[in-house]
């Protein structure tokens, strides 16, 4: 039976983490981290684990790299859509297809998902499942790799 781990730190609270899907090792090594995380004051990187924000697998990866300072939440995505196209220079008719297309691919995340769930395997699915035409896809395309750094399609 998995317990999880529980561990109450002073400027987090009682941090409760469910492990059933993690190997014993990589549990006890997440341990390890989260200890050495409260033992040197990273605070705001165990409240992210706390809320959820991040994965224990996140956290476990950052920890391991001795990346565990950089570990910062991933700000939702409409706020940065509605920022862009406020203050993007853009023609008044490339505004508006790209606020369609945002509209439409929005409409298939979780409300509040987060910068980082769109992957390149996110949007596979997402257009292999839409019952659409091959030129809403490419329109819709366009924006979706332009919030997506780091992937390739």
């Amino acid at each position: 039976m998995d317990r999880g781990l529980s561990i109450y730190s002073t400027g987090v609270g009682r941090l409760t983490i469910r492990t059933k899907r993690m190997s014993r090792e990589a549990r006890n090594e997440l341990d390890r981290y989260i200890v050495r995380a409260v033992q040197e004051g990273h605070v705001g990187q165990l409240r992210l684990l706390k809320a959820r924000r991040v994965t224990p697998f996140q956290f476990l990866e950052a920890a391991r790299s001795g990346h565990l300072p950089s570990l910062r939440d991933s700000p939702p995505i409409a706020g940065l859509i509605d920022q862009w196209l406020a203050t993007a220079d853009l023609r008044d008719s490339s505004r508006t297809r790209y606020s369609q297309s945002w509209k439409f691919i929005l409409a298939s995340l979780p409300q509040g998902a987060p910068l980082d769930a769109l992957t390149a395997a996110w949007w596979a699915e997402f257009a292999s499942g839409r019952q659409v035409g091959p030129a809403t896809l490419i329109v819709t395309e366009r924006p979706f790799w332009r919030f997506s750094p780091g992937l390739r399609r």
